[in-house]
């Protein structure tokens, strides 16, 4: 494919990511930490970054085991810049974006009843 170069939108890209990771994807969670750990298209803030790896480090499927080997490094080396506060405040953080990127799980339909037409 030969298409014409964009320029890099990082609030753009950081709203697809929010997106994404509201529907559940672990990887789109790694990437909006990643934009917090180099401040793009937000203010850096540690914190936050090392809590939205924490959440998706909770949700990659197996079959993404590389990623989440790569994700489960970034905790750790982000876990030793921090003082016992701010991982504190990194538990406060994970309860909170857990809630955020738990999909809602649908109603279950009732069967139809003999003679009802489907909506």
């Amino acid at each position: 494919m030969h298409g014409r170069p964009v320029a890099r939108d990082d609030v753009e890209a950081l709203d697809w990511f929010r997106k994404s990771a509201g529907r559940g994807y672990a990887s789109a969670m790694h990437s909006i930490g990643k934009m917090y750990v180099e401040g793009r298209a937000v203010d850096a803030d540690l914190v936050e970054a090392l809590a939205w790896y924490r959440v998706a480090d909770s949700r990659y499927p197996p079959e993404d085991a590389a990623e989440a080997k790569s994700n489960q490094k970034d905790i750790e080396e982000l876990s030793a810049r921090l003082d016992e506060d701010q991982l504190a405040r990194v538990k406060e953080r994970v309860a909170a974006i857990d809630v955020l990127t738990t999909p809602a799980k649908p109603e279950p339909r009732k069967p139809l009843q003999p003679g009802e037409k489907s909506t």
